[in-house]
C-alpha cells in the first residue's frame, strides 16, 4: 500500500508516533500535526524524546530543540510552543548538516523552485535573492507558499533557496493567531 501524501488526509489531532533515530516522512507529518503544542505536551504525548531546549544566545525569542542532523524545532521562548520545523536539505555553510532521512511526499531531496510552485501554485511573497555575509555569500532567497487550508489550517510553508534555486530548507511554521 503506497503512504499517504502530506497532502492528504491531513491530521489535526496530536499523534502519539514516536520518531526514529531517521526520522522519516511520517515522523514529519506528526511532527507538523503537533505544530501549536508545548515542549511538555510533546513529550507526554511520545512525539519527542525528553530534551533540553537550547538557546541561540542571550535574550533570543526562541528556543531550539535538535531531533537529528538537519531536523530542528523552533520553541516560544515564554510559551515553550513549536513554532516551527527546519528541514536542511543541503549543506550549505561549514557549521550546518543536511537531513538523511526520507521526506514527505511531495518534498524531495534536490527539489528546486519549478518544483515547488508546481506542487503549491505561486507564491505569496518571494523575496528575490538575497546576498548575505560570508560564508553564504549569494542566496536565491526565500518564498512562501500556500498549504492547502482545509488540510494546513494553522500551518505556512517557508523555502530557502541556493543561489541554483535549488530548495536549501524547508520551514514548517504555525501561523500565529494575530497574523
Amino acid at each position: 500500500m503506497a503512504r499517504k501524501s502530506i497532502l492528504e488526509d491531513f491530521p489535526h489531532m496530536p499523534m502519539a508516533t514516536p520518531p526514529s533515530k531517521l526520522m522519516g516522512a511520517l515522523g514529519i507529518e506528526t511532527l507538523i500535526a503537533n505544530l501549536g503544542l508545548t515542549h511538555k505536551q510533546l513529550i507526554e504525548n511520545g512525539v519527542i524524546p525528553d530534551g533540553e531546549l537550547f538557546q541561540v544566545f542571550e535574550g533570543d525569542w526562541h528556543l531550539y530543540f535538535e531531533l537529528e542532523a538537519g531536523l530542528e524545532m523552533e520553541f516560544d521562548a515564554e510559551s515553550e510552543v513549536f513554532q516551527s520545523l527546519y528541514i536542511t536539505l543541503v549543506k550549505s555553510t561549514p557549521l550546518t548538516v543536511a537531513y538523511a532521512g526520507e521526506l514527505p511526499a511531495p518534498f524531495v531531496a534536490g527539489m528546486d523552485q519549478r518544483m515547488a510552485r508546481e506542487w503549491f501554485g505561486p507564491s505569496q511573497h518571494y523575496s528575490g535573492p538575497v546576498r548575505m555575509p560570508a560564508p553564504v555569500w549569494q542566496t536565491g532567497g526565500w518564498e512562501l507558499l500556500t498549504l492547502p487550508s482545509d488540510r494546513f489550517p494553522n500551518v505556512t510553508l517557508m523555502l530557502n533557496y541556493l543561489e541554483s534555486l535549488e530548495v536549501k530548507m524547508i520551514i514548517f511554521s504555525l501561523i500565529k493567531p494575530d497574523a
